[in-house]
């Protein structure tokens, strides 16, 4: 990555704009997109329903193969970090061949860094995480699956109390994932995102550097390469931000949040990562302490939005409150913070899982997900392999019935609609499907209606098979470097 990126240019203008104004000041001008742009189409009643769908599921199949099994990936991972060995820097220093090893292997899960390849920063913020002898236990564990001390030992040789140990002490510190079931404790490996960056937001102000090592590591490269969109499968996608404003009055039973709320035992709450670094980034001071009352209303100078917003569920809830990363909430108090987050005009977005263990509230102006599709732009993002699933639902506008106010071009999250010559609005490839604009709508103009079930690809279980599945897209699509 190039060096002459300095650290003021890529915090963008201050204020509003927060991470977006950051995140466009390493776009990649370029970018190799498959797939048509999104289309609008007027039925005979002179209703309009607007797509933004490019990629159908068999759209993805006919570009030959779309997903490799996990066996098959897990081959070229293996080959692929086996054969990185010391990497020279441009100044002559030399990497270890551990450290690069760690990092190829890391940037094959999930969507990695985009088809970023490795350059001179590609490593601090691996080096800030690992001491050598866990970088070179981390690419000798099993790769891809939940497994035990007793797998990891078969697999490495090692001895399997050490083996317990070191991933006990790994999962505590957020580098792996852990789940505790009938007195056994299971892991797996996680990506910078979603993973170690979430895990480690206690670090963003109290480690110097930290939030410095992990933008020139991974947040540079992952959005010049604009690795959100290349994925196959977004990282997360919208969910409908209330019944109301679905026209067939049917959330789909995966997408209705009070759903998800009503099914889960554990609930936990932890402050929105994105915002918390943007914070960080803008010089703002530390927040509240979690947990405090003083944190509950707190809301960020640098967006104006709520910071105690990332909700999670399930197992996933268990690990963030076992190691004090999140606090633990009720049934409702979650629809309560998730109810404000509607109320402030925000974006639900779920993890894109049957699982849904994380439903973060996000903004174009303070999320690191949106803001990196605000950077990308209309065009790349219309014709993009993974932005069409970023909704299940296809936005449909009464044009009769619009009133021609102008409020949903002001309460869009993604400044995705505009206004034409005739004075109606139009939306653009951006549009989100959240089913904010149909918040503000006096004339019930705007409705979300469930796509054709042809067009919505299925979810996988858990994060872990998302990360799986990202994985086996890029890997099938030669973007792991």
């Amino acid at each position: 990555m190039a060096e002459s990126i300095d650290r003021r240019a890529f915090l963008g203008a201050a204020g509003a704009m927060g991470v977006a104004g950051a995140m466009g000041a390493v776009a990649s001008t370029a970018f190799a997109a498959e797939g048509g742009a999104g289309s609008s189409s007027v039925d005979a009643d002179g209703v309009t329903t607007t797509s933004t769908l490019a990629n159908t599921p068999a759209d993805l199949e006919a570009k030959g193969g779309t997903y490799l099994s996990l066996a098959q990936a897990n081959d070229l991972r293996h080959k692929l970090v086996d054969g990185v060995g010391d990497y020279v820097k441009s100044d002559g220093t030399v990497v270890p061949a551990v450290w690069n090893k760690l990092r190829t292997l890391v940037y094959s899960i999930g969507l990695g860094c985009g088809d970023a390849p490795a350059d001179d920063d590609s490593f601090a913020f691996f080096q800030r995480l690992f001491t050598e002898d866990e970088a070179q236990a981390y690419i000798e564990m099993p790769y891809g699956v939940l497994f035990t001390a007793a797998d990891f030992a078969e697999t490495s040789g090692r001895d399997e109390q050490d083996c317990l140990d070191l991933c006990e002490d790994l999962a505590t510190r957020g580098l792996l994932w852990r789940a505790r079931r009938a007195g056994t404790a299971f892991f797996h490996q996680v990506a910078v995102v979603h993973g170690m960056f979430e895990y480690n937001w206690p670090s963003y102000y109290k480690e110097e550097g930290w939030i410095d090592d992990f933008v020139k590591s991974y947040l540079t490269p992952m959005y010049a390469s604009q690795g959100m969109l290349t994925g196959g499968t977004p990282f997360y996608y919208a969910i409908p931000c209330d019944e109301s404003v679905v026209g067939d009055e049917r959330i789909l039973v995966g997408d209705d949040y009070r759903k998800i709320i009503e099914r889960n035992e554990y609930i936990a709450v932890a402050p929105c990562q994105c915002r918390l670094m943007a914070m960080k980034l803008h010089g703002v001071e530390e927040p509240p302490a979690s947990g405090t009352e003083e944190l509950k209303d707190y809301h960020t100078p640098v967006c104006g939005h709520p910071l105690e917003t990332c909700m999670i569920f399930g197992e996933e809830a268990q690990y963030y409150i076992e190691r004090e990363a999140a606090r633990q909430i009720d049934k409702d108090e979650a629809l309560s913070i998730l109810q404000r987050s509607v109320d402030e005009g925000m974006i639900l977005q779920s993890c894109f899982t049957k699982g849904s263990e994380i439903i973060c509230s996000c903004h174009g102006d303070c999320c690191g997900i949106l803001s990196g599709y605000l950077a990308a732009g209309v065009d790349a993002c219309a014709s993009a392999n993974s932005y069409p699933n970023n909704s299940h639902y296809n936005l449909v506008y009464d044009k009769d019935a619009c009133v021609q106010c102008g409020a949903c071009v002001d309460r869009c999250p993604m400044g995705a609609i505009s206004m034409d010559d005739t004075n109606h609005p139009v939306v653009n490839a951006l549009c989100m499907r959240c089913g904010q604009c149909g918040m503000v709508c006096p004339a019930s103009a705007r409705k979300l209606v469930a796509k054709d079930p042809s067009e919505i690809l299925e979810l996988p279980a858990d994060l872990l098979d998302d990360y799986n599945l990202n994985a086996e897209f890029r890997f099938d699509h030669g973007m792991v470097h």
